[in-house]
């Protein structure tokens, strides 16, 4: 992170993993999505956990890229 990106961050502010900064009101929202790693033995797929913001939270929800629990996301990874 360069100086000046730095600076617009201000002291305890939070990012959250879809890279906007939660407002002082927000707490941001757990997911859960599907991706793709690539190790020594090729692509695998792999959960991710992350925590969005409400916007991007409900954008990827409507497109249908977030799991709607837990167990879901766990039914995926052991059928993959």
């Amino acid at each position: 992170m360069n100086d000046e990106t730095r600076s617009e961050l201000g002291p305890g502010s939070i990012t959250a993993t879809c890279g906007h900064k939660l407002r002082d009101d927000e707490a941001g929202v757990p997911v859960y999505y599907k991706d793709q790693d690539c190790g020594y033995d090729g692509f695998k797929d792999v959960l991710v956990y992350a925590w969005f913001c409400e916007k991007c939270e409900r954008e990827w929800r409507e497109r249908g890229d977030l799991f709607a629990s837990q167990s879901e996301a766990d039914a995926w990874l052991r059928a993959s």
